[in-house]
């Protein structure tokens, strides 16, 4: 059997157990195939290493610090504290394949491109992000750096023209097609494909949903649920405020958000001076089997996330049945189409959720046969068992 390790800045960890899920799904599926090990990288954090074997593989988990006043720390702080076990774990296991899968682009991603280039193993990468690209950020120091950095990181060396022969990944997959075209700008048309993500199969059990939720979610008109890292550009306070508007109208309804982060204490600072706790609920992070059984209990999943590389948990809210509100232009257009599987949002418009919400409140059944078509949909062209046959193929055929 060959020896396929992955490197992720995107892996579940004991603080956020469904950070990377995706990822995590496609190394279970992988497992059956290969024999798999992966190196998890997490920053800022305190300094540290956990190896662990409890998911049926070996995940070695690097934490690292950096100095939060001067972003670009994280390049010589990966390389202190990352790259020597990685380049150690390397040269004694000595793997067949090699497959990153990035978020952040730097320091990771440069880093590993040049390594990799020089490893000669047969290496494979998916991105998944935009957020970071130059034309995101807005930090000038970082869209400086991105935009002389990530040609080299895609394609292997600064250059306008770029081959197979000197790059170092065998093969780009990306998880939207936005993705894909700024390669396309970088010359790596020829060895890049869309690939998207893909879910577990769902196993329901009621029983599952936490007691707090189920008692939050009592006697009431409708139900939503979004889920998510509080972070700028989720559309968490767009949603809130949607729903109190609404609330202040006497429409009965409650909404649940299942994530943290650092927009927690914002979030939470509105909810409490608009008075309205007892209808809506930060629920903190929830365990992944538990968060997949807690969607049965709900009429409707929205969020309204206007930078959004794909956003797997749509797919499993219109796998659980639920009609699924996105945002036009993100990573879920496309397998979300506006009024036959689900429902697009205009970007950052808190009366459009307003709209949708009331709509799918007043045509019930409609709704229903539109979130009917959503599950039908997920469950027969995003599982994690044909999304991993085409990597494989891919793997078997690309060298």
């Amino acid at each position: 059997m060959k020896k396929l390790l992955f490197i992720s800045d995107l892996f579940p960890h004991e603080i956020n157990p469904v950070y990377g899920i995706f990822v995590k799904h496609q190394v279970d599926e992988l497992s059956k195939y290969y024999q798999v090990r992966v190196i998890a990288t997490y920053y800022p954090n305190s300094c540290k290493q956990i190896e662990s074997i409890d998911l049926g593989y070996p995940v070695l988990r690097i934490y690292f610090p950096t100095i939060k006043s001067i972003q670009l720390s994280s390049f010589p702080i990966y390389r202190i504290y990352a790259l020597p076990k990685i380049k150690s774990l390397i040269r004694s296991w000595k793997p067949d394949l090699i497959h990153v899968h990035d978020c952040r682009h730097f320091p990771e991603l440069l880093i590993l491109s040049k390594l990799i280039q020089r490893s000669a193993i047969p290496s494979y990468l998916t991105l998944h992000n935009i957020k970071t690209l130059p034309e995101n950020s807005n930090n000038p120091l970082s869209r400086f750096v991105y935009a002389r950095t990530l040609s080299a990181a895609f394609a292997g060396r600064l250059s306008i023209r770029h081959t197979l022969k000197n790059q170092p990944w065998q093969h780009i997959f990306t998880v939207n097609d936005k993705l894909k075209r700024i390669l396309d700008r970088i010359n790596c048309t020829l060895w890049t494909t869309t690939i998207g993500n893909a879910i577990s199969n769902i196993t329901v059990n009621g029983s599952q949903c936490p007691e707090n939720i189920k008692k939050f979610i009592s006697n009431t008109g409708f139900k939503i649920i979004s889920v998510g890292n509080l972070v700028h550009g989720k559309g968490f306070e767009l949603l809130i405020r949607a729903v109190i508007n609404l609330l202040n109208t006497g429409i009965d309804l409650k909404l649940v958000i299942v994530g943290d982060g650092e927009q927690h204490l914002m979030l939470n600072k509105i909810i409490q001076v608009s008075q309205k706790e007892s209808n809506i609920l930060l629920a903190g992070s929830m365990n992944h089997d538990v968060l997949l059984n807690t969607y049965q209990e709900f009429d409707s999943f929205i969020l309204p996330s206007y930078k959004e590389t794909f956003g797997i948990v749509y797919l499993e809210a219109m796998a659980a049945g639920l009609p699924t509100i996105g945002v036009k232009g993100q990573g879920i257009d496309g397998v979300i189409i506006h009024g036959e599987n689900g429902w697009l949002l205009a970007p950052q418009s808190v009366s459009d959720i307003e709209l949708w919400i009331k709509w799918l409140m007043s045509n019930p059944q409609e709704a229903k046969a539109i979130a009917h078509r959503g599950q039908s949909h997920v469950r027969e062209n995003y599982r994690i068992d044909t999304l991993c046959q085409r990597i494989i193929s891919i793997y078997e055929t690309a060298r």
